[in-house]
């Protein structure tokens, strides 16, 4: 995907400690942006993300036999997305909904509510939001054990440049 853009990733990490994924992208005019953003729909299907979510489930990761049935027992994986950007919210929902069950939330706060009630098979997060952050989500989800082992997908639109990550 990165590529389609014409954009690059770099990698950086420290053995048990972090893995630092920095993926730049060229700023695109408005046209330029809906016929990416159209390519992207086309490009961007769900296999990744069953694949991810297939991996999740005979991950070794040790899940209590509820949460297991819950899983198996679906007809379509769940799918958390969480995201202040009300666009990129629906324009991801649209996308997934063809094979996923898919469940918005509009920012930290309302997710961590979400998760009270529902265990999804993936969850696709910003980092940037109001009342609870990416960041504090996602160290409430990891350190939850009823979560912890929920595959977790972080978008930003951070610049490396503008502000020195926060490593977890």
């Amino acid at each position: 995907m990165t590529e389609l853009l014409q954009g690059n990733i770099e990698v950086k990490s420290k053995i048990n400690q972090y893995a630092e994924f920095i993926v730049r992208l060229p700023h695109l005019a408005a046209d330029e942006q809906k016929t990416e953003k159209q390519n992207l729909t086309t490009e961007l299907t769900t296999n990744k993300i069953d694949e991810i979510v297939t991996e999740k489930a005979t991950a070794s990761t040790t899940i209590s036999s509820v949460q297991t049935e819950k899983i198996t027992n679906r007809a379509k994986n769940y799918i958390l997305v969480i995201d202040d950007n009300t666009e990129l919210l629906w324009m991801l929902k649209d996308i997934l909904s063809d094979e996923h069950k898919v469940m918005t939330a509009e920012d930290g706060k309302i997710g961590l509510e979400i998760l009270k009630k529902e265990i999804p098979d993936l969850i696709i997060t910003d980092i940037m939001m109001p009342n609870v952050d990416g960041i504090t989500l996602t160290k409430q989800i990891k350190g939850n054990k009823h979560t912890m082992h929920i595959p977790l997908v972080i978008l930003s639109a951070k610049n490396a440049n503008e502000e020195k990550y926060r490593r977890t």
